[in-house]
């Protein structure tokens, strides 16, 4: 899965390796959680909710202090994309254990991530373990109802009319003037919707300009601007949802 972002070194393992990785010992302020427990649980749980996956991908610092993880879900309502549930975890203290849920969210081991959260716990509760299966299974249990938010959100994306290149212009500039994209990016993002590289994308709705601009926010190479990334997707999401309101009128 490509959005799944490895560097500062971090290594992609496969699922069977993840048992390998270490554990630090617990302390009176920080239980760490095992990785191949969460991922397990995990799927325990997206099994009990009648989620089935389709994919996976993990990644993980070698000494097994930070650990990343993207689930790809089956959508039961549109089977051209996949819905995705993501993971992280630590056990030097840096960031609390999360999960996250998207169509395309990204994680990095930068400690920045895209995605609404919908599990958040820090390790400095004892209770952390034993509580781990049901916070797990109340998270999962909150999906169905985001993924059919976000069908929602894109099929209201997809009746939005972009053919007008007047429109294209306008549409960019305003993302630009909100910050939901930079103003070098303006260019990049009207030649990507016109002509995408990839096939899938090629058309004039307001989804397929979202693929656009979501082309060139995710960068090449480095993730250093990942700490703005979340940011400039709820304003380009507050964009595109007053466009459907405008369109509808």
């Amino acid at each position: 899965m490509t959005g799944l972002l490895l560097h500062c070194g971090a290594e992609a393992i496969e699922r069977t390796a993840i048992k390998d990785l270490p554990v630090k010992r617990a302390t009176k302020t920080h239980h760490p959680v095992s990785n191949e427990r969460l991922v397990n649980l995990t799927h325990d749980a997206l099994g009990r909710h009648g989620f089935r996956v389709l994919d996976e991908a993990y990644g993980a610092k070698p000494d097994g202090s930070r650990f990343f993880g993207l689930i790809g879900l089956e959508s039961k309502l549109d089977p051209s994309f996949q819905n995705v549930f993501g993971l992280r975890n630590c056990d030097d203290k840096k960031f609390i254990l999360s999960g996250i849920h998207g169509i395309a969210p990204f994680i990095c081991d930068n400690l920045q991530m895209t995605g609404d959260v919908i599990l958040s716990r820090k390790h400095n509760s004892p209770k952390i373990n034993d509580e781990l299966p049901e916070m797990l299974n109340d998270a999962v249990a909150k999906l169905g109802e985001t993924f059919g938010r976000q069908h929602s959100r894109i099929e209201r994306y997809k009746s939005v009319d972009l053919s007008s290149q007047l429109h294209q212009h306008d549409l960019t500039v305003r993302l630009a003037e909100r910050g939901a994209i930079n103003y070098r990016q303006i260019p990049k993002v009207l030649s990507e919707f016109r002509a995408p590289r990839h096939e899938e994308f090629k058309g004039e709705s307001l989804w397929h300009f979202m693929q656009a601009v979501t082309e060139h926010s995710k960068g090449r190479g480095g993730v250093n601007h990942l700490e703005t990334l979340r940011h400039r997707t709820q304003l380009m999401h507050s964009i595109f949802d007053a466009e459907c309101i405008v369109e509808n009128n």
